[in-house]
């Protein structure tokens, strides 16, 4: 009996030692500064950053932006292609209104028409100008291009008008693509003698159509396709033709 005494008292200091012991291992509550900075100093220690992506998954991520970008691009392709038909569409029938009712001087019929402000002033707005093919020289060897553009004032408007004012005649025409230098030349000897009556001219020749569009739109030249420049201004005196190739001026006529 005194044995198992014995006994129950030591459990009872080795229960109450364990506990001591673990109470005394319990670390005490860190300040949240403390605890900041002892997780920087765990992120700094070699091995602890997190680890670079695999090259597998990178390469599915690059795939991935590629179908991405591509869809992208066909998706602009197929809406450019969209506004480009709906922009000729919508020519045609600005063309159809004026050819119904442009001839008409009494406009649309008097009665009430959805829009009508809007047919009005499509009626009021000057018809596109029509390309067309010409010659020049001598008929036996006359100069064939096509006249993109054409601006000005004939001589008779000037003179008609009050004032001061110039005539002025303004060309974007194109060649075939390969026309002697020679035939250009004498393209605008031809051309520079049927303006003579003309105070200013301004005629600039491409030998591909869309660069001649594409000044006649915006008044920038192609250096790729500019072959010559006819240039005649009543107040500075400039009155010259000039020969281009690849972009530089090659010589006068």
């Amino acid at each position: 009996m005194k044995r198992l005494r014995i006994l129950v008292v030591a459990g009872i200091f080795a229960a109450g030692g364990s506990a001591f012991a673990q109470k005394q291992k319990q670390p005490a509550p860190q300040h949240p500064l403390d605890a900041l900075d002892s997780e920087i100093g765990r992120l700094a220690k070699p091995g602890t950053a997190p680890a670079p992506a695999p090259a597998a998954d990178s390469s599915k991520e690059t795939e991935k932006l590629q179908d991405t970008i591509q869809h992208m691009t066909e998706e602009l392709v197929q809406k450019s292609d969209a506004i480009r038909a709906l922009e000729d569409e919508n020519e045609k029938l600005r063309q159809a209104l004026r050819l119904r009712f442009g001839g008409n001087k009494a406009g649309l019929p008097p009665v009430p028409i959805p829009n009508r402000e809007l047919l009005e002033s499509v009626l009021g707005e000057p018809a596109p100008f029509q390309e067309r093919r010409e010659t020049a020289g001598k008929s036996s060897g006359a100069e064939s291009y096509t006249v993109v553009d054409e601006w000005g004032r004939s001589p008779e408007v000037a003179k008609s008008l009050s004032g001061d004012v110039a005539s002025l005649i303004g060309l974007a025409i194109a060649v075939a693509p390969g026309t002697p230098e020679a035939e250009v030349r004498q393209l605008g000897e031809d051309l520079r003698k049927n303006y003579e009556a003309y105070d200013n001219i301004n005629i600039e020749v491409f030998d591909d159509v869309e660069a001649a569009r594409a000044f006649a739109k915006n008044g920038k030249s192609d250096p790729n396709h500019r072959v010559m420049s006819i240039s005649k201004f009543k107040h500075s005196g400039r009155d010259s033709v000039t020969m281009y190739r690849d972009g530089r001026p090659v010589n006068g006529l």
